[in-house]
């Protein structure tokens, strides 16, 4: 699987969203141990691989951020996103119900000045009719040493069409 494969779009977009949440909350001191975040967005668009070009259109999509921050013995920060939301496929105008679940964790250690940067994303969209379905996982994972050489890196990412047969097509 290369990196293009991996990295798309939205998955970037995230990332970045995220990285900077992550940077802003390890630079302000007064962070509280624990905050959340709910919020609804008119329209998201998932791209759905098992059945291109379908776009499942979802209105009303629901998220929940969940932030976590600590400081003792090193730097700990945590952010967890949920989206739910329900709507329909922009082509065939099926039903779909989805749900994402993405976590990303920052860990510095002080003792040995070691540094982990992990990013878990998981989507599941549920077709309502004879449109395929799909899971996607993508887990991301760097590790550095102290002199700042990476002693880690993991890249895995799986997507799993269910119903109807056929392959996925990667989301580029």
């Amino acid at each position: 699987m290369t990196r293009q494969q991996v990295t798309s779009p939205r998955t970037v977009r995230l990332f970045a969203l995220m990285t900077g949440v992550g940077l802003i909350a390890l630079g302000n001191a007064a962070v509280a141990a624990a905050q959340a975040v709910v919020f609804t967005v008119p329209v998201e668009t998932v791209p759905n691989p098992c059945n291109p070009p379908e776009m499942a259109m979802l209105t009303g999509a629901h998220y929940v951020s969940i932030e976590r921050f600590s400081d003792s013995q090193g730097t700990h920060l945590r952010i967890k996103n949920q989206m739910t939301g329900n709507g329909y496929g922009d082509l065939t105008g099926d039903g779909y119900s989805a749900r994402t679940d993405t976590e990303f964790i920052v860990n510095f250690q002080t003792a040995n000045d070691q540094f982990e940067d992990t990013l878990l994303l998981n989507d599941h969209v549920i077709s309502a009719s004879k449109t395929r379905d799909f899971v996607s996982q993508l887990l991301l994972h760097v590790t550095d040493n102290a002199n700042g050489t990476p002693t880690a890196n993991v890249e895995r990412f799986e997507l799993k069409c269910k119903g109807g047969g056929g392959s996925p097509t990667p989301v580029l």
